[in-house]
């Protein structure tokens, strides 16, 4: 939950200072607030963030200010990333510390703490494709289908945020066939 706060925190710090872009309002106007059925379906570009402004559309019941909601929406993205990282590192240390480290560390990055402030798909692309990967570093250990069955899934929802998601998931793919080749496996 500390590290959960703590992105938020970092979050709520950048995109006050961030003013808000053409695309933002642009995608917020013309997508999360259309029909849903519209909202998950018109895909013309550059602004092909289908999942992501799928479920700021939701946010239309709830929020007067779609660009607001949908970087709010990216900010959560990015908290959950952060503690999906902080508990992935422990297969690597046990220290807090160095842990504590790495989000500090990582909430530095540009592309993570940036995407974050802003109404797009990026923050959900990275926590898809965070996902994905810790999904077959488990499978590594474990063998268990279930990894590659949630795998799948996660690819499939990446690919749907963000076509570009396909160049992620076919790395991540080749990688870990190579990985497992040179394993034997």
């Amino acid at each position: 939950l500390s590290i959960f706060i703590l992105a938020m925190l970092n979050w709520w710090f950048w995109q006050g200072k961030a003013l808000y872009a053409t695309d933002e309002v642009f995608s917020a106007l013309n997508f999360a607030n259309k029909p849903f059925f519209q909202a998950i379906s018109h895909y013309p570009l550059p602004n092909n963030h289908i999942l992501y402004n799928a479920i700021n559309h939701w946010f239309k019941y709830i929020a007067d200010d779609l660009v607001f909601s949908g970087r709010l929406l990216s900010g959560v993205f990015t908290a959950l990333m952060m503690v999906n990282i902080y508990t992935f590192s422990e297969n690597f240390t046990k220290s807090k510390v160095s842990r504590i480290l790495i989000i500090l560390l990582l909430m530095t990055v540009f592309p993570i703490m940036g995407f974050s402030t802003q109404a797009r798909g990026y923050s959900l692309h990275l926590l898809l494709g965070w996902i994905a990967f810790a999904q077959l570093y488990y499978y590594s250990k474990t063998q268990e289908e279930s990894k590659v069955i949630f795998y799948i899934i996660v690819n499939a929802l990446g690919m749907w945020t963000m076509p570009s998601y396909l160049y992620l998931w076919a790395g991540l793919t080749c990688g870990f066939c190579l990985k497992m080749m040179i394993d034997g496996k």
